[in-house]
């Protein structure tokens, strides 16, 4: 309340006070996952964030919830490092802007190339197909309160070496002859998917025996 004299008269006026608060926003504003590589390919993640009133502490790159990359602002590591069911792999001091460390971690099917890797992207030297799965980039306020991320699926095909073999056929039938007839394929990821053809024609899954 504000008091005010008029004359020999005094009025009180009700006055609001705003108070204004620092406004603290992370956010991730794009995430670039290929869709599909192949085995032994060198592949590229980037992540793209936005501050405002907040200092960033880390960067995490994860493949299903398991971290494998890490961008850490302050001491080259802390409790926060070893977490249950890691395996700390390297800890780079290098320092590409100040207090910037890189951390990586021991995950099947990915290997990290820390000297190519920054704070907005992660280089994989080479990749197999244990690789696969939902890649996540996830940053982490220094007050540990604001935080964001964004995920995206990662497939890793391994190309069969050699074609499919057909087993069991000779070199001439009689009609109505019954064909017993194996097709096998090379390892593969994703598994293939198999299909018969007689003259350039699909043959019905009636006919077909899975195995």
């Amino acid at each position: 309340m504000i008091g005010m004299r008029m004359g020999h008269h005094l009025f009180t006026l009700p006055v609001s006070l705003l108070l204004l608060y620092p406004v603290e926003s992370l956010k991730i504003d794009g995430l670039a996952v290929p869709a599909t590589v192949l085995t032994g390919d060198r592949v590229r993640f980037t992540c793209s964030f936005k501050l405002e009133g907040v200092t960033l502490h880390t960067l995490t790159w994860l493949k299903n919830e398991e971290p494998f990359f890490r961008c850490r602002f302050g001491e080259a590591s802390d409790n926060n490092d070893t977490l249950a069911g890691e395996e700390l792999a390297s800890v780079s001091s290098r320092l590409e802007e100040p207090k910037l460390h890189k951390i990586t971690y021991n995950l099947e099917g990915i290997t990290v190339d820390v000297q190519g890797s920054t704070m907005n992207e992660v280089w994989l030297s080479r990749v197999d197909h244990r690789a696969s799965g939902v890649i996540t980039c996830r940053v982490v306020g220094l007050n540990f309160r604001i935080t964001d991320e964004r995920s995206s699926n990662l497939t890793v095909i391994d190309v069969p070496a050699e074609a499919p073999e057909i087993e069991g056929k000779t070199t001439g039938y009689i009609l109505d002859q019954l064909l017993h007839l194996n097709c096998s394929s090379p390892p593969a990821h994703p598994p293939l998917l198999l299909f018969w053809k007689i003259n350039s024609k699909p043959v019905r899954n009636l006919s077909l025996a899975l195995y």
